[in-house]
């Protein structure tokens, strides 16, 4: 039986909706940004040429089995704000569409440069490719935690 980690809400169930149900309309307009300002950085996104040094972020995802964080880094395509009407009001979200790196094939390789000892990495290697896009690369800005600047290394 294989089980996949991503769930689209398309498949089939063995079930069904139950009522009540109630009509609601979900609007899709968003406002499109090129640029997102967090404090004093000012982070880029690939829909605008000027800011390409910032278009590679690192976000904190929580950690698949435990309670820990994992960083990865990624490329931002564009920001965008979306508001949802909700019966207690609108509540506005602000979102990035991001692009992920893909993992070094071994943990040996991404951590391969250890300049202040061997316990510690304070650069990582990735692959150039992106995962698969999918629900994975719509995040809250809230989740961003910082920028990380790509060079191709050989």
């Amino acid at each position: 039986h294989n089980m996949s980690n991503k769930i689209y809400g398309t498949e089939n169930i063995p079930g069904r909706m139950l009522t009540p149900s109630y009509k609601a309309c979900m609007e899709v307009n968003m406002n499109q940004y090129a640029r997102l300002q967090i404090g004093n950085e000012i982070f880029g996104s690939k829909i605008t040429g000027r800011h390409e040094n910032n278009v590679i972020i690192l976000a904190k995802w929580k950690a698949y089995r435990d309670r820990t964080s994992d960083i990865y880094p990624g490329e931002v395509q564009f920001y965008f704000e979306h508001t949802l009407t909700l019966p207690r009001g609108p509540k506005t979200h602000l979102l990035a569409y991001v692009k992920w790196y893909k993992n070094a094939s071994s943990s040996s390789i991404r951590f391969k440069h250890k300049f202040m000892g061997p316990e510690v990495s304070n650069t990582e290697l990735w692959k150039k490719e992106y995962y698969e896009e999918g629900q994975d690369s719509i995040i809250a800005v809230h989740r961003i935690y910082g920028r990380a600047i790509k060079i191709d290394y050989r």
